[in-house]
């Protein structure tokens, strides 16, 4: 199931980063490893996102009451060159 808007503001998520209650996907962890991302890195990223970076909400392959929001960003501000 998908929708079109974000089911949590980026400003909650912020602040449940900041309380270190959040929990990044499998899917996350092993595309962050692929960049050399640590957790810091990955949460640093979450931190600079924009609501005009926001793709699209998802509910989990496991569970479709709980659900995800999908944020793309531009990795280039952020890898080495």
């Amino acid at each position: 199931m998908e929708k079109r808007t974000p089911h949590c503001s980026l400003e909650k998520v912020r602040n449940l980063i900041g309380k270190g209650m959040i929990k990044a996907t499998k899917v996350a962890y092993l595309n962050a490893k692929r960049l050399d991302f640590s957790c810091a890195d990955m949460y640093r990223v979450v931190s600079e996102l924009s609501a005009k970076d926001f793709y699209k909400s998802m509910t989990t392959y496991q569970n479709h009451k709980i659900w995800q929001d999908v944020y793309h960003c531009h990795l280039e501000r952020y890898l080495s060159i």
